[in-house]
């Protein structure tokens, strides 16, 4: 299994909230094998 990282961000209410999306995705399959959602950045999401 080859496993792809992939990051996006979006405002939740206003601008001052920033919500980060880590999903972990199976290059084959394009099969979501894990996620990770949180307000911080990169290295609060290095367990997924």
């Amino acid at each position: 299994m080859t496993i792809q990282c992939d990051d996006m961000w979006s405002f939740v209410g206003h601008k001052g909230k920033k919500q980060w999306v880590w999903l972990a995705i199976d290059f084959v399959t394009r099969d979501i094998v894990g996620v990770y959602i949180d307000s911080q950045g990169i290295e609060r999401a290095e367990g997924l």
